[in-house]
């Protein structure tokens, strides 16, 4: 049985960011079946908008930033805002054309998950990077998503990680891979988070490539004391990995809440507010 007007409408606020007119009656033509098959048939896992020209720029090294005057400092400053707001017009754009909307919501929503910010990075290239492996992996392995993201330059610099060494452990993102990137509260102890930081020490950026890598001076030579296995890797401690077999309901739960809430609140993020956002 085909969709009606109202069900073919909550299904495209549900999967994509809503509907036209023109659009609703052409997910009319379809069963259930058929609505869901098309909105998981996703022919690419990459931005089909331009994206700017700049995303490959490194920053500039601190040793060369210190040499800098204050008319230098400025015109700095102002190119990041500036490209700041090219970033964001780049991704809105691609909300509102791309072919696979659910893929776009998914990214989205791991964007909040797994979150970032230009306030604090201050350096656009590496949120550009850190949205399109979001939108590599939006619906592949967790495990791989999360592995992946934990050593993106975005991530490091925003949890700290870049400052993360063995005489002085930072447990930023060892408190966050717990509580809001895995297991949730109640499902660790404040000991798991100290061994967790310095499981993780050395794990850098390295400013002249962009690239991670890990410094073996900044690496705490320890075994994994949280999972009383080997010492940790590129990969990160055992427990890292352990994690992921743990209660990833917590997860499940939230995705489950993204989608249902819009049955019972219908808070749609809708073409017109991003439209507005654009022009």
């Amino acid at each position: 049985m085909s969709l009606t007007f109202d069900e073919a409408r909550h299904f495209l606020s549900r999967t994509a960011f809503g509907g036209t007119p023109e659009e609703i009656r052409r997910v009319m033509q379809l069963d259930r079946a058929a609505a869901v098959a098309q909105a998981l048939a996703i022919p690419t896992n990459k931005a089909q908008t331009t994206p700017p020209a700049w995303i490959h720029r490194l920053p500039p090294l601190p040793k060369v930033r210190k040499h800098w005057g204050e008319a230098q400092r400025k015109t700095f400053r102002e190119g990041l805002k500036a490209d700041e707001q090219e970033l964001k017009a780049w991704w809105y754009r691609e909300l509102l054309t791309s072919l696979c909307p659910l893929l776009e919501r998914m990214t989205l929503w791991w964007h909040n998950h797994f979150t970032s910010s230009l306030h604090k990075v201050k350096w656009p290239p590496f949120l550009y990077q850190q949205n399109v492996l979001l939108r590599l992996y939006a619906l592949g392995s967790f495990r791989t998503l999360l592995t992946t993201i934990a050593r993106n330059p975005a991530m490091l610099l925003y949890l700290d990680t870049q400052s993360n060494r063995k005489e002085h452990p930072n447990e930023n993102f060892a408190r966050e891979l717990f509580e809001r990137f895995t297991l949730g509260e109640g499902h660790y102890t404040e000991q798991d988070i100290k061994e967790a930081a310095r499981a993780f020490t050395g794990w850098h950026l390295d400013c002249h490539t962009g690239a991670f890598r890990v410094d073996l001076l900044s690496t705490a030579a320890l075994e994994d004391a949280v999972g009383g296995h080997n010492r940790a890797s590129q990969n990160g401690p055992p427990r890292y990995h352990g994690i992921l077999f743990r209660p990833l309901g917590f997860e499940c739960g939230l995705l489950s809440f993204h989608f249902s809430e819009l049955l019972f609140r219908r808070k749609v993020f809708c073409r017109e507010s991003l439209v507005h956002l654009v022009q």
